[in-house]
């Protein structure tokens, strides 16, 4: 059926067909064939079951964990809900700018079916990230926020809250009486002598701290201290070792010198293939690889060396020049006090003609003879005093050979002070005596 006109009902109507028209229809209600209670009649004809609260105006405000009332007795639960693709005027309407200054701990965004997180944008930059049920912090937060995280207070013993501090912030979390009780990797800068370390609860383990060449033994920990033997060699800065005994089992490298603490100029001091010892002034003794020398600058100093029972076995005597074998004072060039063997004797002597030298053999013999001799006329000689106690007066014996004319000289009598003569003329002698001062000397050595 087709209208072209306005069309009222007043009583009633009701069509089996459709109602096409180009003006107003107009009824008190409008009642759709075969519909229901819980369906409404769309424009296009069609009818809708879906459940609808009508809201009017402006939401202005809701408090966190308020819910939306529904006083008609309605029984399903409210909801408020914004599509995805918002026009204009709803969009103008749910913009807010200003700070948000306090959420409460675990109150978080509530409302309606959560299906993902989402994000709340911070003037620190991505450091803060926001969820139904919190605000988290990221680990690398920027300048900004660390200026504002910093916080001091206190924490009970029971609390089971894990505390994690900035970087580098090693003692931000201390106990009441300043000791570092949080666990925390990084470096410990400063412990206060004789703070040590202490616990509290029920746990049984003591701290302990690792210290980077504790295991040589050199610095010990307990919970109450840390301590630093003194034995321990630094390498690096001054030190005293000591007062008791220092025992090194292993190399030492020095790459200067040692010195003496009483004298800086006593000391021993390590070349590359050098080693001085100095006993207050002036290289005492040097060593290399060619040689060992004493007293190489020249100075006026003895050098002595003692034996068992002698206290200058061998004596160098600085100042006068000479050697002293078994000898406290050498009065030549190398004194002897003792005897000494050698495979054959002989002497050197400068040659004024030639430049030269002249080497002279000694005469050997059985015995440690002495001998005199000389040219007289007289009957008598008389020997050297000193043959009365140097010479045995029965070992002397001597020669005479006639001088100026022939006559026969011979011996009346011998001993260690004279020998007598009977002669006619002039003669030369040769007079020999063995030492009686010394062992007779021992030819034959088995």
């Amino acid at each position: 059926m087709a209208l072209t006109n306005d069309f009222k009902v007043k009583n009633g109507l009701t069509v089996t067909d459709s109602i096409s028209a180009g003006s107003c229809i107009e009824a008190d209600s409008f009642e759709k064939h075969g519909g229901t209670s819980s369906q409404f009649l769309k424009a296009d004809g069609s009818v809708d079951s879906s459940a609808y609260t009508t809201c009017c105006g402006d939401v202005t405000g809701i408090d966190a964990g308020t819910a939306i009332t529904v006083t008609d007795g309605n029984t399903a639960t409210p909801q408020v809900a914004v599509n995805s693709t918002c026009n204009s005027t709803w969009n103008a309407k749910t913009t807010c700018t200003g700070t948000v200054r306090c959420i409460t701990t675990g109150t978080g965004i509530g409302g309606g079916t959560i299906t993902g997180s989402g994000s709340l944008t911070v003037g620190a930059g991505t450091g803060l990230c926001a969820i139904a049920d919190g605000l988290c912090v990221a680990t690398a937060c920027n300048s900004a926020w660390n200026a504002k995280t910093t916080c001091t207070g206190t924490t009970t013993s029971n609390n089971t809250q894990t505390f994690t501090n900035k970087s580098g912030c090693i003692s931000q979390w201390t106990n009441d009486c300043g000791y570092l009780t949080s666990a925390s990797n990084g470096t410990v800068t400063s412990v206060t002598a004789g703070a040590g370390m202490t616990q509290t609860g029920t746990s049984t383990v003591n701290p302990t701290l690792n210290v980077i060449g504790a295991s040589g033994g050199g610095i010990c920990v307990t919970a109450d201290a840390i301590c630093v033997d003194s034995t321990v060699v630094k390498t690096t800065g001054g030190q005293t070792i000591g007062p008791a005994t220092t025992n090194f089992d292993s190399n030492i490298c020095v790459g200067g010198k040692l010195y003496s603490g009483a004298n800086a100029n006593t000391l021993i001091e390590f070349g590359s293939s050098t080693i001085d010892i100095t006993a207050a002034s002036g290289g005492d003794l040097a060593l290399n690889s060619t040689g060992i020398v004493i007293n190489e600058p020249g100075n006026s100093k003895d050098f002595r060396v003692e034996s068992d029972t002698n206290t200058h076995m061998l004596f160098v005597d600085g100042s006068a020049n000479n050697i002293g074998i078994n000898c406290s004072t050498p009065g030549s060039t190398l004194t002897v006090n003792g005897s000494f063997t050698a495979t054959c004797k002989s002497f050197l002597v400068d040659n004024p003609v030639t430049g030269g030298q002249l080497k002279y053999g000694v005469v050997e013999g059985n015995e440690h003879g002495v001998t005199v001799r000389g040219s007289t006329c007289c009957g008598t000689i008389d020997l050297p005093a000193e043959w009365d106690w140097l010479v045995h007066e029965d070992s002397v014996t001597a020669q005479i050979t006639p001088v100026g004319s022939l006559h026969t000289p011979y011996i009346v009598s011998q001993d260690n002070k004279q020998v007598v003569v009977c002669s006619n003329g002039c003669y030369n002698y040769n007079i020999y005596g063995t030492r009686k001062d010394v062992e007779p000397l021992e030819v034959n050595i088995l």
